[in-house]
């Protein structure tokens, strides 16, 4: 009698677990992934007077929708590998005094039809002197629809 009751539990539990499980999910419609690959070249950087080079790029895939409901993730590329940003990469920078290596966070910003990269000094000074190409991927998922 004791185990008939454990097992009408258990079944019981499994039943419920299936229930609320399949309330959660649905259908997925009207899901589509775009990607972007986009070199920003050494002299395409902005200085707008902050602490901070930036570089603006157009993107139709980054809709308002897409922001609410959807996801953006960003890319860089060392070499062969990708890098999700926002991701802290040793630039080196030709000085006087020969090359020097420093750190530079590398991040992003949204907005609809716009992606900015944003590229600043780990200790707060304007990245100058910058010789190297950034290569970045940016993949947007729409919005999935849950029946």
């Amino acid at each position: 009698m004791k185990n008939a009751r454990f097992f009408l539990l258990l079944i019981a539990a499994a039943v419920l677990g299936t229930a609320t499980t399949a309330c959660s999910r649905g259908e997925i419609e009207g899901s589509t992934t775009r990607v972007m690959v986009t070199t920003v070249y050494r002299n395409q950087w902005i200085d707008n007077g902050s602490n901070y080079l930036w570089c603006a790029v157009n993107w139709d895939a980054i809709t308002p929708y897409v922001l609410e409901r959807g996801t953006v993730v960003a890319y860089c590329f060392d070499g062969t590998r990708q890098a999700p940003l926002p991701h802290v990469i040793p630039i080196t920078y030709n000085t006087d005094n020969g090359p020097l290596t420093v750190a530079e966070n590398v991040r992003f910003d949204l907005e609809p039809g716009i992606i900015t990269f944003i590229m600043q000094d780990m200790d707060g000074a304007l990245p100058e002197g910058i010789n190297e190409d950034l290569t970045f991927r940016v993949v947007v998922t729409s919005p999935v629809i849950y029946d």
